[in-house]
C-alpha cells in the first residue's frame, strides 16, 4: 500500500474537488452568451447544489431597470442588481434617487415596497451616493449619450472612517435606430473599493477598481442571415490619489480611474469581438464580385478545387508507374 502522505487527507482533496468544480463552472460561463446567464445559472446550481453560494458571488448578471414612482424620484429609472437587493423581501431593490425599495422591472406608477428592519446608509454617506449618482448621470449622457446609470454605496469592514466601497452600473440597450429583429445591450458594472488616507501619513487615498463590461447584439435580415456576438471582459485597476477634500476629491479620482479603465474595455473589445470578426467573417465570405466580374468564391468550392486538382495529379502519377512497370 501507499504512504499515507501520498494519499492526503479527505478535506483537502475534497476542497481542490470543490475548487476545481467552481473553476471549470466559471470557465463555462465565460463561453456562454451574456444574455442568457440566469437560464444558465439555474441550470448550473440544480446541476451542482453546492456550488450556488461561489457562483451567484462571483458571476455577473446583466442589470434590469425598475422606475422609482415616489415623490423624491420623480419617476426616474434605475438599475438592479445584488449591489442594492434588499435581504429581508426578495425581488426588492432600493433606488438611489429616494431610498426607497421597488421591485425590479417595476414601471412608473408602481408602489414602493416596505422592508422592515433595513438599516440606512449614514448621512454623510448617504449624501456622498446622491451627489455621485448625479455626477454619474452627467458621465453617463456624455459617453452613453442614453441608457440607465446607477451608483450604490456602503461602508467598509473597518467602517465609514477606513473606508467605502460602491458600484457604478450603465445599462444601455438598443435603441430607435434599431430594428424589430435586432436587439442588442451594453451593461457596465464598476465595483471600487476605497481606503481612507492613514492618519499622519500623506493624505492619500487608494483606489481599487474592478471593471466588467457584458455585451450582447443580435441581428436578422434577408440579405445578411443571422448574426449574433455576445462576450463579457473583466479588469482591475487601481491607484493612489490625494484626498485633500473627502468627498469631492473621491468622485473625482474614482471618475478618472472608471473613465480610464473603460476606455481601455471599449478597445480590447473593438479589436478583439469587432475586429475579429470582422477578420473571420472577410476570410470566409466575400460580399461583392471580384474586379474580374467573378462571383463571390466561397472556402467550400475553392477547397473541393483543390482535391479535385491533386486526385487527378495523383492519378497521372499512378498511371505513369504502371506504364514504367
Amino acid at each position: 500500500p501507499r504512504a499515507p502522505w501520498v494519499w492526503g487527507c479527505g478535506c483537502c482533496g475534497a476542497a481542490q474537488m470543490a475548487a476545481d468544480a467552481l473553476d471549470c463552472a466559471l470557465d463555462l460561463f465565460r463561453r456562454l452568451p451574456p444574455e442568457n446567464v440566469e437560464r444558465n445559472l439555474r441550470a448550473l446550481v440544480a446541476l451542482a447544489p453546492e456550488l450556488e453560494a461561489d457562483l451567484l458571488s462571483c458571476v455577473d448578471a446583466p442589470l434590469k431597470v425598475a422606475t422609482d414612482s415616489s415623490k423624491a424620484g420623480k419617476g426616474r429609472d434605475f438599475l438592479c442588481c445584488d449591489f442594492n437587493a434588499s435581504d429581508d423581501a426578495p425581488g426588492a431593490h432600493r433606488s438611489p434617487w429616494s431610498g426607497q425599495f421597488f421591485k425590479a422591472g417595476a414601471e412608473l406608477g408602481a408602489a414602493a415596497v416596505e422592508v422592515a428592519g433595513h438599516t440606512p446608509l449614514p448621512d454623510k454617506l448617504r449624501r456622498l451616493e446622491v451627489e455621485a449618482n448625479e455626477v454619474w448621470d452627467a458621465y453617463r449622457t456624455l459617453y452613453y449619450e442614453g441608457g440607465v446609470s446607477s451608483v450604490y454605496l456602503w461602508e467598509g469592514e473597518g467602517g465609514l472612517e477606513q473606508g467605502f466601497a460602491g458600484a457604478f452600473l450603465i445599462k444601455k440597450e438598443g435603441g430607435k435606430r434599431m430594428s424589430r429583429s435586432d436587439a442588442g445591450a451594453w451593461d457596465a458594472i464598476h465595483v471600487v473599493e476605497v481606503t481612507e488616507p492613514a492618519p499622519g501619513g500623506d493624505g492619500k487615498a487608494t483606489y481599487t477598481l474592478t471593471s466588467t463590461v457584458m455585451l450582447y447584439l443580435r441581428t436578422s435580415d434577408k440579405s445578411g442571415g443571422d448574426f449574433s456576438l455576445a462576450g463579457h471582459i473583466t479588469r482591475q485597476a487601481e491607484k493612489r490619489a490625494s484626498a485633500s477634500k473627502p468627498g469631492e476629491s473621491h468622485l473625482i479620482n474614482i471618475g478618472s480611474l472608471i473613465e480610464q479603465l473603460e476606455g481601455k474595455l471599449r478597445n480590447s473589445l473593438d479589436v478583439v469581438y469587432f475586429g475579429k470578426t470582422c477578420d473571420v467573417v472577410g476570410d470566409l465570405r466575400t460580399a461583392g464580385a471580384a474586379a474580374n466580374d467573378v462571383g463571390p468564391v466561397s472556402i467550400q468550392s475553392a477547397s473541393a478545387e483543390l482535391f479535385k486538382n491533386q486526385g487527378a495529379l495523383i492519378a497521372e502519377m499512378m498511371a505513369k508507374r504502371a506504364g514504367k512497370a
